[in-house]
């Protein structure tokens, strides 16, 4: 049985196609074997949209770090239908000073949109940590493997990098890799920050497709830069993790939410 804590403030919808609870645990905190039940589940999820990881793979690419955190989404009739994981590591930054790398990574089953609910969870995992490190400066770094998810992180960043109008700073590029190097990231082209991809997108039609992403000018800036992302390239993606950011996020987070219930 695994240990699920439910967030009844986070229960959105009653369709069958809908989020309609959200529960969250500590992998760490589990038995041995309901670690494996939950890596079983959540693989099931993964390789629904993925081509990329088998399940040793997964399960060493995101949960081989200390204290992850997993917050896990239900439909109505109380299917898994989707999950993020969530993990702290530490490196130095240009300075040489203690810097800490936000992990997470995100997967729905097709056909369920959770993004904004994973960003909340996301969001409070920021405040968990800093209200424990409050002087230590933290930062998210990602391997995007698609314009959409790219998308997403834009739309809800207060600073983001690789964007299309600004120069990626020094700092930022130091960062990334020493964050390579802590996470053994196989790296392709450092220049444009792609590296092998986690998680190769399954339904790429689906997304060459969408006319949404054909009007979105980030999704349009991933594709120039990252353009062979169905044959296996993911971009590296610093976003600034700060209040200022999570004021920010927050703010759009709840507002999305109240526009997509109406």
């Amino acid at each position: 049985m695994l240990l699920k804590i439910s967030v009844p403030f986070l229960r959105f919808g009653n369709k069958p196609n809908k989020i309609s609870k959200v529960s969250t645990l500590s992998y760490q905190s589990l038995s041995t074997q309901s670690q494996k039940d939950m890596i079983d589940n959540v693989y099931d999820i993964y390789k629904e949209s993925s081509l990329t990881l088998n399940k040793d793979e997964f399960s060493e690419a995101f949960f081989n770090t200390d204290n992850v955190q997993v917050c896990l989404f239900y439909n109505k009739m109380k299917e898994l239908i989707g999950f993020i994981n969530v993990s702290i590591l530490f490196i130095t930054d240009d300075k040489d000073k203690k810097h800490a790398i936000f992990c997470a990574g995100v997967f729905f089953r097709p056909g369920y949109k959770g993004g904004k609910l994973a960003v909340l969870f996301g969001l409070s995992q920021f405040l968990k940590f800093k209200s424990h490190n409050v002087m230590t400066p933290i930062s998210y770094v990602t391997l995007v493997s698609n314009p959409a998810v790219y998308t997403l992180l834009a739309e809800n960043a207060y600073k983001l990098y690789p964007v299309a109008d600004k120069q990626t700073p020094q700092y930022v590029k130091t960062i990334f890799d020493r964050t390579v190097d802590a996470r053994n990231i196989c790296m392709i082209d450092r220049n444009k920050y792609l590296a092998r991809s986690q998680a190769i997108p399954r339904y790429v039609r689906r997304l060459s497709h969408s006319e949404k992403l054909a009007s979105n000018p980030f999704a349009a800036f991933f594709n120039k830069i990252n353009p062979h992302y169905s044959q296996g390239m993911a971009m590296l993606v610093f976003i600034e993790l700060n209040f200022i950011t999570f004021t920010f996020g927050l703010c759009k987070c709840i507002k999305n939410l109240v526009m997509t219930k109406r």
